[in-house]
């Protein structure tokens, strides 16, 4: 994930039927760069979406993932 700026933010894993599968990173991120590893042992094959929220729910961005 890519910040801007500082800024509060949870990174999510949700699966097809938009149920949370996983929660990254719920609190403050500094401006810059950042990885969130994504652990794929307890989930079933599928298609899940990685989505970052501002805290107030807002999306800031959202990404597919393809679990196989």
């Amino acid at each position: 994930y890519e910040a801007v700026s500082e800024q509060e933010i949870t990174i999510r894993v949700v699966d097809a039927t938009g149920r949370d599968v996983q929660t990254l990173h719920r609190g403050s991120c500094k401006a810059g760069g950042h990885i969130f590893p994504v652990v794929l042992d307890a989930m079933a094959k599928g298609v899940y979406q990685l989505l970052a929220d501002d805290g107030t729910g807002k999306i800031i961005t959202s990404s597919k993932i393809l679990f196989q």
